[in-house]
């Protein structure tokens, strides 16, 4: 989008277009580049709420940038953080993680997901473990440093 103010939503209607007046007036308020939606409550099952909460503590203390936990996408985007996003130059950006890598100034406003009303999501274990692994990759000095301790102490 080349517009002053992007909103970003999935089609899935999980996100409730009902909050997008409340983004644009905390944007009004607050001046910040990112308006992150961020889910208070989901209505999933308890085994991908609890590996939700696991995985961003786990990649909370090995990241070298802070997450937004519960925030999927949904939200409104300034132009200055459209093109954050866009000069991050990743095949599969993780994005709870680009927007305080860039240094965007962020708000958060928290809602409830609904549940999805048709069909079923295409994420399962394995793309979520993809998705997690992408994250730790892109932003995290953990890796190379375990690999670099292996291989002095090999």
């Amino acid at each position: 989008s080349d517009a002053d103010l992007t909103i970003g939503m999935c089609a899935d209607f999980q996100d409730p277009p009902g909050i997008l007046p409340q983004l644009i007036l905390a944007q009004l308020d607050s001046q910040a580049d990112l308006i992150a939606a961020v889910c208070q409550e989901d209505q999933e099952s308890a085994w991908r709420l609890a590996a939700r909460r696991l995985g961003y503590k786990f990649m909370g203390k090995i990241s070298d940038s802070r997450s937004i936990p519960r925030f999927y996408g949904f939200g409104l985007y300034t132009s200055r953080a459209v093109q954050a996003f866009r000069s991050y130059h990743e095949l599969r950006p993780y994005i709870r993680l680009i927007p305080t890598y860039m240094g965007l100034h962020i708000h958060q406003l928290s809602y409830v997901r609904q549940q999805r009303r048709h069909g079923s999501s295409s994420n399962n274990f394995s793309t979520l473990f993809d998705l997690a692994v992408d994250g730790i990759i892109q932003f995290s000095s953990f890796p190379p440093k375990l690999i670099t301790s292996v291989a002095v102490f090999q």
